[in-house]
């Protein structure tokens, strides 16, 4: 029986942009947003134009804009950011049973993103990203039961 890992994770955190940016900036950033080229957190504003990326912010001390994409696995990444998360969170379940190809097929990507991101993401310590995204998973609607298929799938 097949069924598709990307469907079933569709929950919270992971189902828009602003709610997958939010949920790393908490993560990254439990105090609020820091400038990861000054290191100031005083004068840190969010940028509000109409045409301006999502989490962007602008640090009023050393006047440069950033992202909680810089300094992290997701800088200079055009993937987008739930696609990342829904990554982390399959490779922390599956482990190293999990290759390419299936990824590839989990978020629709193409195989050589999902190479590349399957090889970004173990390389990197995660450590508690990923567990802050399976206690979230267990607490939103993925029933336990569908979190244990997805482990008995080796």
């Amino acid at each position: 029986m097949q069924f598709n890992l990307a469907d079933e994770f569709a929950f919270a955190p992971f189902h828009s942009e602003e709610a997958a940016y939010r949920f790393v900036e908490q993560c990254v950033w439990p105090a609020g947003p820091v400038c990861p080229h000054c290191g100031g957190w005083q004068h840190v504003g969010p940028l509000r134009g109409h045409s301006t990326r999502i989490g962007a912010y602008k640090c009023y001390e050393c006047r440069k804009p950033f992202t909680v994409k810089v300094g992290t696995l997701f800088e200079s990444s055009n993937l987008p950011m739930h696609k990342w998360l829904r990554a982390i969170l399959l490779t922390a379940l599956r482990g190293k049973s999990l290759d390419a190809n299936e990824l590839h097929h989990m978020l629709n990507v193409s195989p050589r993103t999902a190479s590349y991101v399957l090889k970004r993401v173990r390389g990197e310590s995660l450590a508690g990203l990923t567990s802050r995204l399976q206690r979230t998973a267990a607490n939103e609607s993925v029933p336990s039961s569908t979190m244990q298929r997805h482990l008995e799938l080796k």
